[in-house]
Formats: C-alpha cells, structure tokens, sequence
C-alpha cells in the first residue's frame, strides 16, 4: 500500500483504513475466521508478516470467500481505457455482510446507518429469490461460511422478515424519506426477506430441484 501511494488513515483511527496524497480511502478488510487470534477487542486482522494495523478483522465476510467471481471494473470516463479483472463478492455474499454490519450495531443506534438496509432491499429487488436462497445454501453448506451464514439468517428474520416495522425494514425505508415512499419500501424488504427465509426451508440445501 505505502510503494502505491497510501497511508495509513490518522482521521478513522481503525487498522486497515488507508489513503492516498488524493484523499481516496481503501479498507482492507480480513474475515474473523481468517483474521488469526485475538479477543473481543482485537481490531487488526493477525496475518503476519503483515503489521497489525494493515487489515481490519471484520464478521460477516466468510461468505465472500466462497460466493465470488471475477468482474471488469472499467472507468467511469469512457475515454479512459484502463479495464481490471478483480473478484467481487456475489449479492449472497454481500446480503450476509450487510446483515452482519447492521445487527452488530443494533444496540448502539447512533451508529446505525439507514443505507446498508437500503442497500439490503436494493439487493433482494434485484436478485431472483430461488438464485439468491440457492447461494445461500451453499453458503450453509461450507465450513468457513456456514456460521457466519446461519447467524445472517437468523437476524434477516429478526431486523427485516418480522414485518414492516422491524428495526431493518424501518431503516430501509426510512432511507427514502423525502425522495420515495418509505411504506412501501419498508413493507416491501420484509416481504422479501420472508420470501428467502422461506424458500430456504423448501430448499435448505441449496441444490438443484
């Protein structure tokens, strides 16, 4: 990171938050389970001979490792050529991450952030049910995600399928205040988090029926 041009950054404080002379940040970011030893309060990812602060630890990103795939990330300016073939975590993948991140903050609501449940109904609107609930059985079905996994569902029941008043569907359509109908939003995330919980109970595996 310091040969590309990064820094550590002295503004978050947090181990693997990084920044260039241009102010662009990039988190690195390393699974619990793979982060190495540590307690509760251990923040850096142990995965020498990296220093301590280079990676942040982090719940929820077992999945990523297994539910990925290689995309083209090009330019926003179409007269920049520059094209990169990088792995990018599959929408079970981030569904379980996003999860993560919001019930880890359930008690501290000042740290709450009404988009990553915004961004949970935006995912569930795109992605077909039975792909997204197929992944998500396999996920179950590995050793490394298999935890990280079962505990997102088990808290996609509790923030977003018990209705449109629970903490996740609220926050989601609490995003679109202003500019959407936040009802309908709110409504709409619960039903489809019910739709995946349900389909998961049909097929539970995963597998091709």
């Amino acid at each position: 990171m310091t040969r590309a041009g990064f820094h550590l950054n002295t503004f978050s404080g947090q181990p693997g938050a990084w920044m260039n002379r241009a102010g662009i940040p990039v988190d690195l970011m390393v699974p619990e389970d793979l982060a190495g030893t540590g307690t509760k309060n251990t923040r850096g990812a142990r995965i020498p001979p990296h220093h301590k602060s280079a990676t942040r630890r982090a719940r929820g990103l077992e999945a990523a490792v297994i539910d990925n795939s290689f995309m083209d990330i090009s330019a926003l300016d179409e007269s920049d050529s520059r094209r990169y073939s990088a792995r990018v975590a599959g929408p079970a993948a981030l569904l379980v991450a996003k999860i993560h991140k919001i019930a880890e903050r359930a008690d501290s609501p000042h740290r709450l952030n009404d988009k990553d449940a915004h961004d949970i109904y935006r995912l569930l609107v795109a992605v077909d049910t039975a792909s997204i609930a197929a992944t998500l059985g396999m996920l179950l079905n590995d050793p490394l995600s298999r935890p990280a996994t079962s505990y997102a569902l088990d808290q996609l029941d509790g923030l977003f399928a018990q209705g449109p008043e629970s903490l996740g569907s609220t926050m989601a359509g609490r995003a679109e205040e202003e500019i959407g109908d936040p009802a309908t939003v709110a409504l709409a995330v619960s039903l489809l988090a019910t739709d995946i919980l349900a389909e998961m109970r049909t097929n539970p595996t995963g597998e091709e029926i």
